[in-house]
């Protein structure tokens, strides 16, 4: 779709070229309402209609306001708002940042809409009857999440009111993320990698991405085999953390210390071990920033359902392939538990804003804590977007934790417990 000029011109129709939310240009054709096509961003899902109507058009309809309008409520200088009215902006982040501009930094803003499940259903089933006819786009749960992350909210509480869904966002403290650098905070477990830690630490270490800003937080669980000493040895590198546990309490307690201490706007999780591909945090951290996903998956093998990058033990030939037999059964279990097509809800590379934890607690110690995760991020609306990595598999000869007969009782109590317990609990 072509770029026009800019719509100002009062008898013009201006057709959008890119998204305005994540300003990916691939826009697809989903259906017509009122004589107008309506479009969705590939990357991200934004609805939107292209061309949209001219500012004479909206005149009469009596909308395109250029920034939405909000009233102030309570003695803290809180907003509240209609979502409506950012639909009808030429630009939801500029209307947004507007509003944002007017709080006060941890001020509340409520926006409220249509009931946000509801109202996807009809928008993907092309019913538009309801929603005013001078509404240039179409947001719902995790666009209008990603809306407001990139514009400097955050604390983002979504609930039924009703008929209705209340959103609740805190204007964070900084910089909103469009205008500044990104802060990622790279959770990394450590226990008993004495073999490869300082090797896997470097390349982190090393990493530049561009716009991002990368800190480590280390969490080392009182290893046996000298792994502490030689973390103690780099703790006062820049931009590295440290938290001391003083004994083991499994990899998931680890994670869970470190997701407690994390700082930045997206959290990365890294293993202590070289069986993931440092290289790849260029594409799993790219949608993110982008506004295009909130919630990232490295899978282990191709979306093209042929190539397999799993488990390949040398050594250990036999249980290589039971492990892939069983991540098979469990990735099916999951999908059919929690209404998923997902390949590798187990995979150890998660990426996501820091903001997707609000209103989450966790208790898992051990592996079963990557079902935790995964489970109640789904639960609270950020669906993943799956991205192939690379992947080479180390053997239990060479250092693997997993134990083969008591995580797997444990991944079955974790895939019904977090599907029906409290998100925060």
């Amino acid at each position: 779709m072509n770029r026009t000029a800019p719509p100002g011109a009062q008898g013009e129709r201006p057709r959008l070229g890119a998204c305005p939310l994540c300003s990916h240009e691939h826009l697809d054709y989903q259906f017509t309402h009122g004589g107008t096509p309506i479009v969705s961003c590939v990357a991200c899902g934004l609805l939107m209609r292209n061309p949209q109507p001219s500012d004479a058009e909206l005149s009469e309809m009596g909308g395109g306001r250029g920034v939405a309008s909000t009233e102030a409520v309570g003695t803290g200088g809180d907003r509240t708002a209609t979502l409506d009215l950012i639909e009808r902006s030429r630009n939801p982040l500029t209307s947004l940042g507007e509003i944002r501009h007017g709080l006060q930094p941890g001020g509340r803003l409520v926006l409220t809409v249509p009931d946000l499940d509801r109202r996807a259903a009809r928008l993907k089933g092309g019913r538009l009857d309801d929603i005013a006819p001078d509404h240039l786009f179409f947001f719902d749960r995790q666009t209008v999440q990603s809306l407001l992350f990139r514009t400097g909210f955050e604390h983002v509480a979504i609930s039924r009111r009703g008929a209705a869904t209340e959103i609740v966002a805190h204007r964070s403290e900084g910089p909103p993320p469009i205008s500044r650098s990104t802060r990622l905070t790279v959770v990394m477990p450590v226990f008993n990698e004495r073999d490869t830690f300082l090797e896997i630490f470097e390349q982190v270490h090393a990493k530049t991405l561009p716009g991002v800003d990368i800190d480590l937080l280390l969490v080392e669980s009182n290893s046996t085999d000298g792994t502490r000493a030689l973390v103690q040895q780099i703790e006062k590198r820049p931009r590295v953390v440290v938290i001391y546990e003083d004994r083991p309490r499994g990899k998931g307690h680890a994670v869970r210390a470190g997701l407690a201490q994390a700082s930045g706007d997206l959290v990365l999780i890294q293993d202590a071990d070289l069986e993931y591909d440092v290289d790849d945090y260029d594409q799993l951290v790219e949608p993110i920033v982008t506004g295009r996903a909130a919630f990232v998956l490295g899978v282990r093998h191709g979306m093209d359902g042929k190539t397999w990058k799993m488990r390949h033990f040398a050594d250990q030939v036999v249980v290589g392939q039971a492990m892939n037999v069983g991540h098979l059964f469990f990735t099916g279990l999951f999908n059919v538990v929690y209404g998923q097509r997902m390949r590798d809800p187990f995979t150890m590379f998660k990426v996501f804003r820091r903001d997707c934890l609000y209103g989450l607690t966790f208790e898992s110690n051990r592996f079963d804590f990557d079902w935790e995760l995964v489970a109640k991020l789904v639960r609270a609306g950020y669906i993943p977007l799956e991205i192939p990595v690379n992947y080479s598999s180390r053997s239990f000869s060479k250092g693997k934790k997993v134990s083969l007969w008591r995580d797997p009782w444990t991944f079955f109590r974790a895939c019904f417990k977090y599907r029906f317990v409290s998100l925060g609990k």
